[in-house]
């Protein structure tokens, strides 16, 4: 009877680690996202500082493009948390988005450390749980 609560104890502890590392997975998608995004931005500011006085297409939604006119390519407005926004040159903001770029990739790398060492876990528990079910099937 012990041996079974051990086994199931082990399964659910199994389990525990698959859900531990789908999370880490989804937060690793997420970080990888969220750089390609920063990527994006960037090379859009460095095309903004070549862009005075043209046409450009403006997000306003998903899927929802409207035409507009540059301006002004010097300032452009930055979101600096908590609903507040500020202008900065373009170039400061690209600097800005590179720190968080940094940031994010240091992020992702935390996160992949974290998937190999559940993954290792995973190897030593699933082996474990092997062994018991062999030494059940023997008695």
């Amino acid at each position: 009877m012990k041996n079974n609560e051990e086994l199931q104890k082990t399964a659910r502890q199994m389990q525990q680690m698959e859900n531990q590392a789908n999370n880490v997975q989804n937060n690793l998608r997420e970080a990888q996202k969220t750089i390609n995004m920063v990527n994006q931005t960037v090379k859009g500011l460095e095309n903004l500082e070549k862009e005075q006085n043209s046409q450009i297409m403006v997000p306003l939604g998903p899927g929802i493009l409207t035409k507009s006119k540059v301006e002004d390519n010097q300032k452009v407005l930055v979101n600096i948390g908590a609903g507040m926004f500020t202008w900065k040159k373009p170039e400061t903001a690209i600097e800005s988005l590179k720190n968080k770029k940094e940031q994010l990739q240091e992020v992702k790398s935390n996160l992949e450390n974290q998937i190999q060492k559940i993954q290792g876990a995973y190897q030593r528990v699933s082996g474990k749980l092997q062994k018991m079910i062999e030494e059940q099937n023997v008695q």
